[in-house]
């Protein structure tokens, strides 16, 4: 305990000392203990698909779950900083080593269905404990966290259909190798919001290829997909808006 002479108030302390706003329900903390190893272990899934995939050529897949390896690892920082911030310690668990005998593509994005799957209904089983016990703390954190792990976990699906319509055609798989080395392999969506933030996503991805060109590497300009963006009439490609954006800002 942390006493203040001033008040004479003593404050709950972590083992290492760190200020205790409100405690935490033991039960919800052992809750975010298991989901926060269960990134991680998300991580090791995910990296070992990329290497997989990297194996065999594949490189819009390994790209994918190489960026889907990196948000797992991020999400358990972000858990790790939320337990910190509860005066909890994080609490590294040992992890299984993921499993690299798939025999196809479709076998990893089974597997990559699966794990969203659990990572979302775990989420969910957390944000219903912290609503139960009156945690209104961990509910704000954890509610854009569900959100954000159900458009991935659809976006999953959207993937493993797409690799089962394959039927496993090289000629196929390389077409949603492709689309994924371009950033294009999303699901159907209907409202304008999704609209904006794929031109956000395509910009940023101008800015990355014409930082790539100016320090010697060379892109096609093709490979940039045309979309409808800005205030723009018609459909552009978007290194339009990008060269613009560069002129404004010179």
């Amino acid at each position: 305990m942390i006493s203040d002479p001033s008040k004479h108030v003593q404050l709950p302390v972590s083992p290492a000392g760190r200020a205790m706003a409100e405690p935490m329900d033991p039960s919800l903390l052992e809750g975010f203990q298991a989901h926060f190893n269960m990134e991680r272990q998300a991580h090791a899934t995910y990296f070992g698909a990329a290497i997989w995939m990297g194996e065999r050529e594949l490189r819009g897949f390994s790209q994918h779950f190489n960026e889907e390896a990196k948000g797992e690892q991020e999400h358990a920082a972000k858990v790790a900083e939320y337990l910190i911030a509860r005066a909890q310690t994080p609490e590294l668990h040992a992890l299984e080593a993921p499993d690299q005998s798939w025999e196809s593509v479709l076998d990893v994005m089974r597997t990559a269905f699966l794990t969203e799957r659990d990572v979302t209904t775990s989420l969910q089983q957390l944000l219903m404990a912290a609503e139960r016990v009156g945690d209104t703390r961990s509910t704000v954190f954890l509610e854009p966290m569900v959100e954000g792990q159900i458009k991935a976990e659809h976006e999953a699906a959207h993937l493993l259909g797409r690799t089962k319509f394959a039927d496993g055609q090289a000629a196929a798989v390389l077409v949603i190798d492709n689309e994924l080395r371009e950033g294009v392999a999303h699901p159907a969506h209907f409202s304008s919001q999704f609209a904006k933030e794929r031109v956000l996503t395509i910009a940023r991805r101008a800015t990355s290829l014409a930082k790539s060109n100016a320090s010697g590497s060379t892109t096609d300009s093709r490979s940039i997909p045309a979309i409808s963006c800005c205030s723009c009439s018609r459909r552009r490609a978007i290194r339009h808006c990008s060269e613009r954006n560069r002129l404004s800002s010179v």
